[in-house]
């Protein structure tokens, strides 16, 4: 339910690229939000919709932002689904409130960019010019595993 941004089309074709790798399918359900809105109660709606229908045919989904699993996730708790029990659900990306909500949502957490940030604030202080690259980025992300994938039960 994210707005398509190139992140979002990046994820998702690394999502498919990664299936590919596995021989795995999966499908893609989506509806964008329009741009700058909030994608969680997009997500709401369109999980409460295919759960009310008894459309959904997966046993975990991975949302391509965090507000995605989030409003996923309430849908699910509405109809009584354990999330983690019953229905796994991810996001690529986590926010801070992710690991104190219930059940702690999975995902890569967001890295401390600290270190950068610091670097771009003594410049900006200085009085020289720029040396090294143009782009600093994080390098890497931790995966935090929380309790919103899991084992399966049957419903």
């Amino acid at each position: 339910t994210q707005y398509h941004n190139p992140e979002i089309e990046r994820r998702i074709r690394l999502w498919r690229e990664w299936l590919e790798r596995h021989d795995m399918t999966g499908e893609l359900i989506e509806q964008p939000t329009r741009s700058f809105s909030d994608a969680t109660p997009a997500a709401y709606n369109l999980m409460r919709d295919l759960l009310q229908q008894n459309a959904l045919k997966s046993t975990a989904m991975v949302g391509t932002t965090f507000p995605a699993a989030v409003g996923a996730m309430r849908a699910c708790w509405e109809r009584g689904l354990v999330v983690g029990q019953y229905l796994s659900i991810c996001s690529v990306n986590i926010e801070w409130p992710a690991r104190f909500m219930t059940p702690a949502v999975t995902g890569l957490d967001t890295p401390n960019l600290s270190k950068l940030l610091r670097r771009c604030f003594d410049w900006f202080t200085e009085d020289q010019e720029w040396e090294g690259p143009n782009r600093l980025e994080a390098t890497q992300a931790e995966f935090f595993l929380g309790g919103s994938t899991g084992a399966l039960k049957q419903l």
